[in-house]
């Protein structure tokens, strides 16, 4: 017998009444007694459900929705070795792959014995990456070299900070110069590859290289830029590297250094007058210089100055001195007794009156 009905339901067959053949009954159903019954479990097959469109998009995961149709007693989805589920048994779940490519996914409604299925095809292209390393040293500036490794499907196009880019990459492996001043970073943005897949950076691990300049730190040297003696100690902060000083041309003689390679050094000379002292510091190679200037005046005996001789005038009142000095040395005329004007004081020929 046809049974027409619209949903899952459950159907009670009893045998109630029989007849023989001479019309008589053989059950009876004043007799109060159910003679035989079945029980039929009715169950529609499910209509309306879909596995979803089709997708391709970049990365290894993509978000499923499927449609259930009517009652059911099950859903899962269904996919081949490669593929992951956050929940194989639910409408909405994630599907992840451990490479890209393309994927056959089939959701599954049962409804009792009724087995229904959607397929649908996903495409994962994957996300490309990028890392940049350099392992250059310039000194105050200069080319330096960059290697940036990229995965994901080439040609790629690499874009770098200071707006600067780098089209169409075809060796997973490039190598790159960029002109440099100081020490300085270089860092990826963003990496895209020839799906147009994109990978966005802002400073992380491994994409950011940088450029050591070489160029040593030098402080000012300290010491009198005059001194009575033959004698300074120089001082300077200087780093990294080593460095040494040295005596430059013009100086008004020799100098000894206690410690040529010592920052921190007791010069003596052996002439008075003015000096030049320079301390230059290398750090493999790469140097930076600082100079110093400072004027040495010897401790003056009375032989090494004169006033002049001795001098009787006679109906006069004027008179040049004549007094001698060492060079760069100054004096300075007194009137020790009687009256009289010394015109330049300052003057080893000054005239007095």
């Amino acid at each position: 017998k046809q049974i027409h009905y619209s949903r899952t339901t459950k159907l009670r067959i009893i045998v109630s009444k029989a007849l023989d053949r001479n019309d008589e009954y053989l059950y009876s159903p004043e007799t109060g007694f159910i003679k035989g019954e079945t029980l039929v479990n009715l169950y529609k097959t499910p209509g309306g459900y879909s596995a979803g469109d089709d997708q391709s998009l970049c990365g290894l995961s993509a978000e499923l929705q499927a449609t259930v149709g009517g009652a059911s007693t099950a859903i899962y989805w269904e996919a081949a070795d490669g593929l992951s589920f956050s929940d194989p048994q639910a409408a909405a779940t994630q599907v992840s792959a451990n490479q890209p490519g393309t994927y056959p996914l089939t959701f599954v409604q049962e409804n009792g014995p009724c087995r229904v299925s959607d397929e649908m095809t996903l495409t994962l292209l994957g996300q490309p990456s990028a890392a940049l390393y350099s392992d250059s040293e310039i000194c105050g500036s200069g080319q330096a070299e960059f290697t940036a490794s990229l995965q994901g499907n080439g040609p790629w196009k690499l874009e770098l900070s200071y707006d600067s880019s780098i089209d169409a990459i075809q060796d997973p492996e490039h190598l790159f110069n960029r002109a440099i001043e100081g020490p300085s970073t270089l860092s990826i943005t963003k990496v895209t590859d020839s799906n147009n897949c994109s990978t966005l950076y802002s400073g992380e691990e491994g994409t950011v290289a940088e450029v050591v300049d070489l160029t040593p730190v030098l402080g000012s040297i300290t010491g009198e830029s005059e001194i009575c003696g033959s004698q300074i100690t120089l001082h300077i902060e200087a780093h990294p590297g080593s460095g040494s000083w040295s005596l430059l041309p013009g100086s008004a003689g020799t100098a000894d250094f206690s410690e040529v390679n010592d920052p921190e050094t007791l010069v003596s000379v052996d002439t008075q007058g003015s000096y030049a002292f320079r301390w230059t510091q290398n750090n493999k190679g790469c140097e930076k210089q600082a100079d110093f200037e400072t004027t040495f005046f010897f401790p003056l005996q009375a032989t090494d100055f004169t006033a002049g001789p001795d001098i009787t005038l006679y109906q006069r009142d004027q008179y040049r001195l004549q007094a001698s000095l060492p060079e760069g040395a100054v004096g300075l005329w007194t009137i020790e007794s009687g009256s009289g004007n010394v015109l330049d004081p300052d003057n080893p020929h000054s005239e007095i009156t």
